[in-house]
């Protein structure tokens, strides 16, 4: 799986291939088509892919940082002096 998705998540990857793949390739389960319209689709499935990417631990602490660092800033604007 590495080499196939060049070392980068290849679980997550190939999570997403296994799971998003059949959507295109095989219409009769392509739940989505009659109900959401393609904008939408188009939507959700960039949403998916990044839900499952950050599932990937070695980018844990890299979006850890950067929640914190949002977080802390929201905080400060919010804050009146």
């Amino acid at each position: 799986l590495a080499l196939t998705y060049n070392d980068r998540s290849p679980l997550e990857n190939h999570h997403l291939a296994a799971s998003l793949g059949p959507l295109h390739t095989q219409l009769d389960l392509n739940f989505l088509e009659p109900h959401v319209c393609a904008e939408d689709r188009v939507k959700l499935r960039k949403l998916i892919i990044e839900l499952v990417m950050a599932t990937d631990m070695k980018q844990h602490f890299s979006l850890i940082s950067q929640f914190k660092a949002v977080h802390k800033l929201n905080d400060v604007g919010t804050v009146s002096g």
